[in-house]
């Protein structure tokens, strides 16, 4: 069985919207409706700490623990500071890379985007709150529904999409103070990708970077009921659409990993998740026609997954896909409460690999505990 921990719910005074790791995996920030973040931090003596050791001496720290001591569910994480970073609900949560500094970047339905930096007290007795706000990016037009920033070697930069359409991507030109930051670059993706706009509805928001530093900037986005996502780069080359065109909700990047392509997933409203190989241009299939510029950025997609909802689930919405740090196994989370599987095998073949629940006593009706699929298609990346 995997082991897993339960947050309890008495901190939190309403619904969670987004949740983030840090880097190495030891924090763990989540954003709320109640206009609060909550920062939990994994206990050095756990046996998942970075830094830690394997020994089974972490008794001392079983539990999640509120601000008054109030223990919480066991799992070795650990309420570590809580502030209220807006004046209406937080839609998205996100860390920096460590090499900047511990760094956090916030969305909320106020239209503002904030930057967090994080400045523990010296004193013992000190009730002063440890993340101070550095930046507030205001009059976006609309609230920001994704937020991811750059990998490190392509410097402090956030890219965000709106419910508005409007992709953004800030750069910070003050790294010590964290207080000068630019807008570099604006896109309309409705007129770039030709789809209506969300209608209201709360779908099709997404934004992802490509790890890869020689490609540069590039950004996966999907947005609005658009089926396909777009590449945003120098030559704006678009992905091809998703077998049947349904609003797609998450886009993520695989690492790289020393393979001669990309991999791009996408989740759909309607429960499905397609993944994409992505390759270079030096490498692109042959029929690829030639860049219009020397140095434009330009590649081969092949589509080379495409794994339909359960029907027995009704379809429902995948919220957000997401590869390990492989980029063998790639999961997706639903709305009916499961984390799904799919792995690659050596030969390249994307095939289930089974599902689990989120929620507790979920994994007593789900027969096919993480048991991989030898039978039934595969999808050859």
């Amino acid at each position: 069985m995997l082991q897993s921990a339960l947050l309890p719910t008495s901190l939190f005074q309403d619904v969670i919207t987004d949740l983030s790791y840090s880097y190495y995996g030891t924090s763990l920030a989540v954003a709320s409706a109640d206009h609060r973040v909550r920062i939990f931090s994994l206990a050095p003596s756990h046996p998942h700490h970075a830094n830690g050791t394997s020994s089974a001496d972490h008794s001392n720290h079983p539990h999640s623990r509120d601000r008054d001591g109030n223990v919480g569910s066991s799992g070795g994480w650990e309420l570590d500071d809580e502030f209220k970073a807006h004046d209406a609900p937080l839609t998205r949560i996100c860390f920096a890379h460590p090499a900047y500094g511990p760094l956090l970047a916030t969305a909320a339905f106020d239209r503002t985007v904030k930057i967090w930096e994080d400045v523990p007290s010296r004193a013992a007795n000190s009730q002063r709150t440890r993340w101070v706000e550095r930046k507030v990016l205001p009059d976006l037009g609309a609230s920001q529904r994704s937020l991811e920033f750059a990998p490190e070697a392509l410097g402090l930069k956030l890219a965000g999409v709106g419910a508005d359409g409007w992709v953004r991507i800030w750069e910070c030109l003050d790294l010590p103070s964290l207080t000068s930051w630019e807008v570099k670059e604006e896109l309309d993706m409705h007129s770039l990708l030709g789809a209506p706009g969300s209608g209201g509805t709360d779908v099709g928001w997404s934004v992802a970077w490509c790890a890869e530093r020689w490609w540069g900037d590039v950004l996966a986005v999907c947005c609005g009921q658009a089926g396909c996502v777009k590449v945003r780069s120098p030559s704006h080359s678009p992905l091809p659409p998703a077998p049947e065109v349904v609003p797609l909700t998450s886009v993520a990047w695989a690492p790289a990993c020393g393979r001669s392509f990309h991999l791009l997933a996408a989740g759909s409203e309607a429960g499905g998740v397609y993944l994409w190989r992505v390759t270079p241009r030096s490498q692109s299939y042959p029929g690829t026609a030639p860049p219009e510029e020397e140095n434009a950025w330009q590649a081969g997609v092949e589509l080379v997954g495409d794994f339909p909802s359960d029907a027995a689930e009704g379809g429902r919405p995948v919220g957000r896909v997401q590869f390990n740090p492989t980029g063998t196994i790639l999961s997706s989370a639903g709305d009916d409460g499961r984390v799904r599987l799919w792995k690659a095998s050596f030969t390249g073949v994307w095939r289930a690999m089974g599902s689990v629940f989120a929620t507790p006593g979920g994994e007593e009706e789900d027969g096919e505990a993480m048991e991989e699929d030898d039978g039934g298609e595969g999808y050859e990346s």
